[in-house]
């Protein structure tokens, strides 16, 4: 028999090229220590996440003001607006003129161990999705070496098609896809109103199988912060995606930013048999 745990972290990047994974926990219920080396602004911080995390604190809620927080903590108004102020900057909490500060909208969790589409995804979720074509295309060049990855060659052309994913009519995703060129007809079809896998099913019976998923980090510039309506230098998540057909075709080859504050990363984890051996691999960055 297999167990199987299924985990849900919420993933926070820091402008300082931290990583941190904050583990659904006790959130507002947590006590802060003077004593500790971490700032009290800090930890107080990680309290607030924390709490948006296990979905104590749910998006488009408000948090509890300065003078409530401070009070339950025992600590100044000053430790708890450095506190919110690194939230909001960050994207996570979001203040409105006169009414408080709330939780940041959509929240988009990734499911790590199956293949399912954004449009598909989101329905799941409750929210709406949406979708921007920013540009479809015919290119020779090939910026993002994916023609390897889809074992083309040199001179191929690859489809390139430029999305900008929302949820809620909010901006949650920029993405970069690459397909070969035998999928030429997606140029000819609005994209904007109908899932591409659906596209791809529909018109050549052509499913997703497989997919490699690696994880990494960067930081907006300022194309991908006005898309994404958020500072430049914000960290966001990267996701590169290797998707095969069931035949061991390569599918497409998709890039992805995700704004990492509106994240989350769902996986599974499989208890290893006796004659298995699991664990995580550390990839360093390409430069």
């Amino acid at each position: 028999m297999i167990y199987c745990n299924l985990f849900l972290v919420q993933i926070f990047l820091t402008r300082y090229n931290e990583v941190i994974f904050v583990a659904a926990g006790a959130g507002m219920t947590s006590t802060l220590n003077s004593e500790k080396i971490e700032p009290l602004y800090k930890q107080l911080k990680d309290v607030l996440l924390k709490a948006i995390c296990s979905q104590e604190l749910k998006h488009f809620q408000k948090i509890p003001s300065e003078a409530e927080l401070a009070r339950t903590y025992s600590i100044s108004r000053i430790t708890v607006r450095n506190a919110i102020s690194e939230l909001v900057e960050e994207g996570v909490l979001i203040k409105k003129q006169g009414k408080g500060t709330f939780v940041s909208g959509a929240t988009l969790e990734r499911d790590f161990h199956t293949i399912v589409g954004y449009s598909e995804s989101m329905k799941q979720q409750g929210y709406r999705p949406g979708r921007i074509i920013l540009e479809k295309r015919i290119v020779l060049d090939d910026p993002d070496h994916v023609k390897s990855k889809l074992q083309l060659k040199e001179m191929d052309q690859l489809i390139h098609i430029r999305r900008l994913l929302l949820a809620d009519d909010e901006p949650l995703i920029f993405e970069n896809t690459y397909y070969p060129i035998k999928y030429s007809f997606l140029l000819e079809q609005d994209l904007s109103n109908i899932s591409m896998y659906q596209l791809l099913q529909e018109t050549m019976g052509v499913t997703p199988f497989k997919a490699l998923r690696t994880i990494g980090i960067s930081y907006a510039d300022s194309m991908k912060a006005e898309l994404l309506n958020i500072k430049e230098n914000m960290p966001l998540l990267v996701v590169h995606e290797h998707v095969f057909e069931q035949n061991g075709d390569p599918l497409h080859y998709s890039i992805s930013y995700a704004i990492s504050s509106k994240t989350n990363i769902r996986v599974l984890a499989i208890a290893p048999t006796s004659d298995e051996q699991q664990g995580y691999i550390m990839i360093p960055s390409e430069s």
